[in-house]
């Protein structure tokens, strides 16, 4: 009987100390997701960045000496 009260005792003191180790794991992995989640923004800026179209370069063919 005593034996089966602490494991019960001990059990829930084990879930709250998980869910308290949880809690200050949060800023870790939040920062761990901060890092990823800029990574990908700044793969998909260079995948998706647009061409410079201020500029045009154009070649005259008239003056082309063979």
């Amino acid at each position: 009987m005593f034996s089966a009260t602490a494991n019960q005792v001990t059990g829930k003191i084990n879930q709250q100390y998980n869910k308290i180790e949880d809690y200050f794991h949060l800023k870790k992995t939040n920062d761990s997701l901060l890092a990823a989640n800029e990574k990908l923004y700044n793969k998909l800026k260079a995948d998706y960045a647009l061409p410079d179209t201020a500029s045009n370069i154009k070649i005259d063919s008239c003056n082309w000496i063979p």
